[in-house]
């Protein structure tokens, strides 16, 4: 894993510091350490991979630490287990993530990373294919430039040189009829997502919840709450749960409520 992390075979990305950074320092110290719920969680049915095209199947890459840390605490708040409920998570922050959480399984998940879902503050979101390649092809990208402009320039940052959702709110509240509609096509897109979701469990959704430090928003959490309110009850956890649920899920370790698992 060590590696696989520092050498970016599987991606390039902030968290890949986490375990290289866990594993020198247990070197160091001589302790154990552990990773707990890493970005590339994978629980999609087998239904959620496939695409159009033989060869590419679709991946899991979402918050998956924030998501499920949130889940866990609902459940554990109505008295359940997660695995015991059925909930839509919206990870909203400078990527975005809804995943449909079934019995304690993440069973489908936009890649919040670089592929599909609402646009964000950083990153494009799904594109039409024909409009993609186009624009790749106009800007004479390879594969790396054209990932480097699709997750960290994209979004919010592409229309307004900004990816500080309050500055865009702040233009909005000035009048600025662009800062309004993409604000709330964001908003849509993710409402469209959680709908998706609530399709995958087949209606059977016990709670949505949102999350993320676009949470902190009246104005992103009312307009959702507009389009998605009658599918199920929302349940806000602002910012990020990600330093506890770290903590949470070693001390689950040592005291027997999970065990740990191999990376292959």
């Amino acid at each position: 894993m060590y590696h696989d992390l520092k050498s970016f075979k599987y991606g390039f990305h902030a968290s890949n510091l986490s375990g290289v950074i866990g594993y020198e320092l247990s070197q160091e110290l001589n302790i154990d350490s552990y990773i707990v719920d890493p970005v590339v969680v994978d629980e999609l049915i087998p239904e959620a991979r496939i695409t159009g095209i033989k060869g590419i199947e679709r991946r899991s890459i979402f918050h998956a630490l924030n998501q499920k840390s949130v889940a866990k605490q609902y459940a554990d708040g109505i008295g359940k287990n997660y695995e015991d409920i059925n909930v839509i998570v919206a990870h909203l922050g400078g990527g975005i993530s809804i995943g449909a959480h079934r019995k304690g399984r993440v069973i489908e998940v936009n890649d919040g990373l670089l592929g599909e879902g609402p646009l964000s503050p950083e990153r494009a979101g799904s594109i039409p294919n024909d409009a993609l390649l186009k624009w790749a092809i106009d800007h004479d990208y390879n594969s790396i430039e054209a990932n480097n402009e699709l997750s960290k320039n994209s979004g919010l940052l592409s229309y307004f040189g900004t990816n500080d959702c309050l500055k865009v709110e702040q233009l909005m509240e000035n009048g600025d009829k662009a800062a309004k509609l993409v604000l709330d096509a964001m908003c849509y897109q993710i409402s469209k997502s959680i709908g998706s979701c609530a399709v995958v469990l087949e209606g059977q959704v016990d709670q949505i919840i949102i999350t993320g430090g676009l949470s902190y928003s009246k104005y992103i959490i009312n307009k959702v709450k507009q389009y998605v309110s009658w599918l199920q009850n929302v349940t806000i956890y602002e910012g990020e749960k990600e330093m506890h649920a770290l903590n949470v899920g070693v001390l689950d370790l040592f005291y027997g409520k999970i065990s740990t698992k191999s990376y292959e």
